[in-house]
């Protein structure tokens, strides 16, 4: 058997308690059914047919809090060309498992658009935080 190269990205962010509330909000707003429709198709966060939507909920934001800022031997962050955001990657080959132990948690928060979209816009705003922090250190 072959080994496949896989990876998985996320949305890197700053989590502040504002935008942890909002996350919470999010999460909590969005209903069962899409949960529940999100996790019989893909089966993320180590989810699966028998799991309730509160606990998808709790799996979900525990990923989000995981990954937000994960810095790990595993994993980097990455931003390429044309990209306003900036993003969490982990990968490697696999053999039918992960690639790596952040894997699921990582690629399952893109499963939930409501709270990876959230993430992006979070990313987006501290992309513009950091250009004027360095325009200011600059004199700029």
């Amino acid at each position: 058997m072959g080994a496949d190269f896989m990876f998985a990205v996320s949305p890197r962010c700053e989590l502040t308690h504002e935008r942890k509330r909002r996350i919470k909000e999010t999460i909590r707003t969005t209903s069962d059914e899409d949960l529940l429709s999100v996790v019989r198709d893909y089966w993320p966060l180590g989810l699966d047919d028998e799991s309730t939507p509160a606990q998808i909920r709790v799996e979900l934001y525990k990923a989000v809090l995981e990954n937000a800022e994960i810095e790990n031997r595993e994993t980097s962050y990455i931003r390429l060309e044309g990209m306003d955001w900036t993003a969490n990657i982990t990968g490697g080959l696999s053999y039918g498992d992960f690639p790596t132990e952040s894997f699921d948690s990582m690629s399952g928060i893109s499963y939930f658009d409501p709270v990876y979209e959230l993430m992006v816009e979070f990313s987006r705003e501290d992309i513009v935080i950091q250009n004027n922090r360095r325009k200011s250190a600059d004199g700029t």
